[in-house]
């Protein structure tokens, strides 16, 4: 069994295989980043090793909700920041993780987004 974390509130939220047989993982941690929570990506071996990981976020508090994989072999991930409001935010990376843009939707209140998937188009 294999764990991840550090001494704060860490969660994982969502875990895909990826079609070369990796582990994606997105979530929440509080034990690494800028704020009181950040998004939390993780790639690991197929035994649960970790390859890398990397957060998003800056002050406010973000939360990973899901991930999925793109035709480019990158990633796709939905999520929400809240300091005042809260607002869904769409973040792409590559095959590394590394932020390539992101995208944030606002409303009068609280947006939050739990569902993501890459259309052919």
């Amino acid at each position: 069994m294999t764990t991840f974390g550090g001494n704060q509130s860490d969660v994982g939220n969502s875990v895909i295989e990826t079609n070369s047989g990796f582990l994606i993982t997105v979530g929440t941690t509080e034990s690494f980043g800028n704020g009181s929570g950040d998004i939390w990506l993780i790639k690991t071996d197929s035994n649960g090793d970790e390859e890398w990981n990397r957060t998003f976020g800056g002050g406010d508090n973000e939360r990973g909700n899901e991930v999925q994989e793109t035709l480019d072999g990158g990633y796709i991930i939905i999520a929400y920041s809240c300091f005042s409001n809260c607002h869904t935010w769409m973040i792409k990376t590559d095959s590394q993780g590394n932020e390539e843009w992101s995208q944030t939707f606002d409303g009068d209140d609280w947006n939050e987004g739990y569902s993501i998937q890459q259309t052919d188009d």
